[in-house]
């Protein structure tokens, strides 16, 4: 119950293929996509939304975090439109000017237009890195 409500948005999963994560569940990481999975993720500063094309306006912003996720190729200051259909509530608690983390298919995540899967606050999101990142390194054999 808590995940969901901090979370930006909720999502529906889009295909079969896309086992990273489910649209019922709202709990904790396991329900979103990976981090070393088939998704990159793209740091953005919201421009503008449109809930009637259920759509967002971003702002591609740099990445200044050096740990080894799957980043989108798209280059700051590029700007462009993100699709919020497959999610499964238009992102209404984000407002214009917030800096969010969307991920989307690896394959699709170097070019305008963008399919989010999920919109993730940063502070959320570098949380969760955090979270991964303890939990490889502990897998590490010594």
């Amino acid at each position: 119950m808590c995940a969901a409500l901090l979370t930006a948005c909720s999502y529906a999963e889009t295909t079969a293929e896309q086992a990273g994560f489910r649209g019922s569940q709202q709990a904790g990481d396991s329900a979103l996509p990976d981090l070393d999975g088939e998704y990159a993720y793209v740091l953005a500063r919201v421009l503008s939304k449109d809930a009637e094309e259920n759509s967002i306006e971003i702002e591609v912003v740099p990445w200044n975090d050096d740990r080894p996720f799957s980043k989108g190729k798209l280059v700051a200051g590029d700007t462009g439109s993100v699709s919020c259909s497959e999610l499964v509530f238009f992102p209404a608690g984000i407002g214009d000017g917030s800096t969010v983390v969307v991920c989307c298919l690896s394959a699709d995540a170097d070019a305008f237009p963008l399919t989010a899967c999920t919109i993730e606050k940063l502070e959320l999101f570098e949380e969760r890195v955090d979270r991964w990142a303890a939990a490889s390194a502990s897998r590490k054999p010594a």
